[in-house]
């Protein structure tokens, strides 16, 4: 091992660094994005069982799913999205 050390040049040791500080970045992005996956999985499952609701009982005000800031919120991105087209 140590002969092994003794032939490779004296900046193999930091690109070594370096690669290890990068895949500890990585694995810090992955976590990143697994929890914002996360959070998109619970909006997409909230947004499927309004939508479904609202299907089956389309008599019932939206208060009957959603909290007020909800879907006031769903008002503005909606808005938003009208405007753009």
């Amino acid at each position: 091992m140590a002969e092994a050390r003794a032939q490779q040049p004296p900046w193999a040791w930091r690109e070594f660094a370096d690669v290890q500080l990068g895949d500890a970045r990585l694995r810090q992005r992955l976590v990143e994005l697994s929890t914002t996956f996360a959070v998109y999985a619970v909006v997409a499952w909230r947004v499927l069982h309004v939508d479904l609701a609202a299907r089956v009982y389309p008599q019932e005000p939206c208060t009957t799913f959603l909290t007020e800031d909800e879907w006031k919120a769903l008002c503005c991105h909606h808005s938003k999205r009208r405007d753009r087209s």
